[in-house]
């Protein structure tokens, strides 16, 4: 990965107000929330009521009508009239209780130049990242997808996961999409308002063939992966009082010693 003209390697943040919930992370411990969880806050920083939904907008429609179903058949097609239409979410059946894992990724977005040779974290990251928690963890996103994809694999299940991409979500998604058969669900838990932009997210979402991997009566699902090699958790005011050094090392070497003051 390069941040700015470095090779960087892909490293993920984890903020928490429990520093035991990092601790419990590093050592495989994966807790990962119902995909419902965000539309239930009403706090205006970790609450969305949109998270995973399709908000529909009639923008650039030029009809009258909004039409569903499939083209080839005519006769199985609705109209709707948008005069009775004011908003319009989709989603679809179970789309509450998918296993989601949220953390940040690290990228240029989130970071500055201090000198040629070290990296500072944005203020503006940081400010929202206190409203998360009090620590963080840091840690190495291939190693912790490699251990999340043998899980996969030994429980044969799917899975889903990447960086979030910030749009107007009001303008994003058009009538069309409604009657697009190739769609993939689960895109949508990968767009997010521009709004949350400074949370720089990176996802990953687990799915099941069979029963639903949480229940009608849970919230949570746990993953037991391999533990990470490599990790550091500190205080969240870290990164806000230290930068991220920059310098050649071998191909075998890490540095546990990401930020220096």
């Amino acid at each position: 990965m390069k941040v700015f003209q470095y090779e960087f390697p892909d490293m993920l943040i984890k903020v928490s107000n429990n520093r035991k919930y990092l601790e419990d992370l590093c050592a495989g411990k994966v807790y990962m929330n119902e995909s419902g969880y965000f539309r239930k806050l009403e706090d205006t920083y970790r609450g969305d009521k949109f998270d995973g939904k399709c908000v529909i907008s009639f923008e650039n429609h030029t009809g009258e009508f909004m039409e569903l179903g499939p083209e080839e058949s005519p006769e199985e097609r609705i109209k709707i009239p948008l005069d009775f239409i004011q908003n319009f979410t989709v989603g679809f059946k179970g789309d509450n209780k998918i296993p989601l894992y949220c953390c940040s990724q690290l990228s240029e977005h989130i970071l500055r130049k201090e000198t040629e040779f070290s990296l500072k974290f944005k203020e503006e990251f940081i400010s929202e990242m206190e409203q998360f928690g009090s620590y963080y963890a840091i840690f190495s996103k291939v190693e912790f997808l490699q251990n999340m994809l043998d899980y996969i694999d030994d429980n044969q299940l799917g899975g889903k996961w990447g960086a979030v991409s910030y749009v107007d979500i009001h303008s994003e998604y058009h009538i069309e999409i409604l009657n697009d058969e190739n769609r993939n669900q689960y895109n949508v838990f990968f767009k997010k308002d521009l709004s949350y932009q400074w949370q720089n997210e990176w996802r990953i979402i687990l799915v099941s063939n069979g029963a639903p991997l949480i229940g009608e009566n849970d919230h949570h699902f746990v993953a037991s992966i391999k533990p990470l090699s490599w990790f550091h958790i500190g205080h969240i005011r870290e990164l806000r009082d230290n930068s991220i050094e920059i310098k050649e090392v071998d191909d075998s070497e890490v540095d546990g010693n990401v930020l220096r003051q």
